[in-house]
């Protein structure tokens, strides 16, 4: 007898004996995946490669002193949805809370937002570089005048060279 045949005795055998005790089966997998289901709330996901390394290893402990001296260069995203972008009740509350983050968070070096955004404007050989809400829009005209900046189609500038 051939391994081949062998393997699909077994899995034939396998098939009934699961088709005439289904029940059983089908109420012992679910008491499997219950069981295992309760430890679903200490389950954590590690994606940063120092859990990888023993803490008594020297190349950790280099990592941590580099941390510590430098910073880990972690980012934080906080994410708005506002029902409409060019509404001024919400660019007011983002600008508020961009304010009161920057004032009471510790330890950040850098606060990003559409606040402190930078709108660029180039040309042939020129960059000018401004923020893009220095001035807080404060009536429906400057919304639209703000809307109109950022849809505007961005044109691409060549130099042409000649040989």
């Amino acid at each position: 007898m051939s391994l081949r045949v062998q393997f699909e005795g077994a899995f034939t055998g396998w098939s009934d004996g699961i088709l005439r005790h289904r029940k059983k089966v089908i109420a012992t997998s679910l008491v499997v995946v219950g069981v295992l289901a309760t430890g679903l709330p200490s389950l954590r996901i590690e994606t940063s490669f120092e859990s990888y390394l023993p803490r008594e290893n020297p190349a950790q402990q280099l990592h941590e002193r580099f941390q510590e001296e430098f910073g880990s260069g972690e980012r934080i995203v906080v994410l708005l949805k506002p029902g409409e972008l060019y509404d001024l009740q919400f660019l007011k509350e983002l600008r508020q809370l961009h304010f009161a983050l920057e004032a009471d968070l510790p330890y950040v070096d850098d606060l990003t937002s559409l606040v402190n955004a930078r709108y660029l404007i180039g040309g042939p050989g020129t960059l000018i570089s401004e923020g893009l809400l220095d001035e807080p829009p404060r009536d429906a005209s400057d919304l639209a005048k703000l809307r109109d900046r950022l849809q505007r189609p961005i044109v691409s500038y060549h130099s042409s060279c000649s040989a």
